[in-house]
């Protein structure tokens, strides 16, 4: 969410009645879409400067998730090769953009018809994974991030360098989630090579390294569509079908530029 705050608790300092903010209420009954939200201090902070309200709001959840899962369990270090599955989602795209902030060569995976903003978020190379298979290019990566998981774990693994790292994010269901928890403990003990899975959890100094991030010019959710209320419920089954790529923002009041998208024919928009 983001917004501009208009009432602060006796022992909250940090910020005051008019600042413009964002955060995020997974944690918190995921109670977003309203006119009014009531959060704890410690999901919540000053928003990107360079970054309109929507904008704003669709950057913690899905920004969070791929900082948290690169820098900390993916540990990644300048110059090393970053391979992302699921690139043109939410997630995905800002690990792409991460993962080039953090210095690192990025493989992005993708369907053909998202990969102009998977090269325009920063990827090294572009791959379709409806004509190409990541398996077969001959290639290795030190951290492979997938949001996707629509190949086996241990074929992945097996494109991972010694003292690789392969980071569960996505996935169709529990079962994909029990087959990394299954596999982990294996990779662990007879090989140099990790599993890790992570929830993301929000917190105000991740917030802030992700507004520096924006305001640096390094990171940018791409927003390909805008609703309103009355739009939630189709843009949820588009979500739910996989219709969708980059991040759908709600706007509850929108501002002049929020407002502008609304209006706007273009096709990525209103699509």
């Amino acid at each position: 969410f983001a917004g501009t705050v208009v009432e602060c608790g006796s022992g909250v300092t940090e910020l005051k009645v008019g600042d413009k903010v964002f955060g995020e209420s997974s944690n918190h009954g995921f109670a977003a879409m309203a006119e009014q939200v009531c959060v704890p201090v410690e999901v919540v902070t000053k928003k990107p400067k360079s970054l309109t309200m929507l904008e704003s709001a669709c950057l913690p959840i899905a920004a969070m998730t791929a900082l948290q899962g690169l820098r900390d369990y993916g540990a990644i270090k300048p110059g090393e090769r970053v391979l992302i599955t699921g690139a043109g989602g939410c997630v995905g795209s800002m690990a792409v953009q991460i993962a080039k902030a953090y210095g690192c060569h990025v493989t992005a995976v993708c369907r053909g018809k998202h990969a102009a903003m998977v090269s325009q978020a920063g990827a090294d190379i572009v791959v379709d994974f409806e004509r190409d298979d990541y398996l077969t290019l001959g290639q290795t990566w030190d951290c492979v991030f997938d949001a996707a998981c629509y190949r086996p774990i241990r074929s992945t693994m097996g494109v991972l360098n010694d003292n690789g790292r392969f980071v569960h994010v996505g996935g169709a269901g529990m079962g994909s989630i029990m087959r990394s928890l299954f596999l982990k403990p294996f990779y662990s003990w007879f090989t140099s090579k990790q599993i890790q899975i992570f929830v993301q959890t929000c917190n105000v100094p991740d917030l802030r390294e992700l507004v520096q991030l924006c305001d640096a010019g390094k990171l940018k959710p791409c927003v390909t569509r805008t609703v309103t209320m009355d739009g939630v419920a189709g843009a949820m089954d588009d979500f739910e079908n996989h219709k969708t790529f980059g991040k759908v923002g709600v706007a509850i009041i929108a501002d002049d530029e929020e407002q502008s998208a609304l209006s706007s024919d273009d096709e990525d928009v209103r699509r």
